[in-house]
């Protein structure tokens, strides 16, 4: 089961110093997460028939096939996983073919706590929704984006209070 094997991640990237800056990055996590490596699409994919991954980080330019393109693969085969973008690559164009098979959106270089935390989002996501009777596979793809911790947690404070300003600003 997922929780007890810690989730289940593949990162996608052509550029094999970017793969290994992720390695080394979440090194100290290596007990709670499978880390898995793939340096195109393709190998992706080959990667997920043999074992799916909960999540999937993919670059989005590379050769062959682009990010989007690979996460609207995965989003089509294994509904039930997780999608980020992690690309150094921002332009409007960019952003909007991820929009709809990416949940979340990160630029590179990525803060190694924002993306920890977001990975540890995505498993507690998972965790909820299989203890939750509904269907994962729906459920995640129905998600236009995981949310993000802060928002989440100025979303409650507007909700327990939206006079309070000093606790919403804080």
């Amino acid at each position: 089961d997922t929780l007890s094997q810690g989730l289940r991640v593949l990162f996608v990237d052509d550029d094999l110093q970017v793969l290994k800056g992720l390695q080394r990055m979440l090194y100290p996590r290596r007990h709670d997460w499978q880390l898995r490596y793939a340096t195109n699409g393709a190998a992706a994919l080959q990667i997920m028939a043999d074992d799916p991954a909960d999540l999937v980080i993919a670059d989005m330019r590379m050769p062959g096939m682009d990010g989007a393109t690979l996460l609207q693969q995965v989003r089509q085969d294994w509904p039930g996983t997780i999608r980020y973008i992690l690309s150094g690559h921002a332009e409007a164009a960019t952003l909007l073919s991820a929009f709809g098979v990416a949940h979340r959106f990160f630029a590179k270089p990525c803060d190694s706590q924002l993306l920890a935390a977001a990975m540890d989002q995505g498993l507690e996501l998972q965790a909820q929704i299989a203890g939750s009777g509904i269907s994962e596979a729906a459920f995640v793809r129905s998600l236009r984006a995981v949310p993000a911790a802060p928002w989440r947690a100025l979303l409650e404070q507007i909700d327990t209070d939206p006079t309070d300003r000093a606790a919403i600003a804080d």
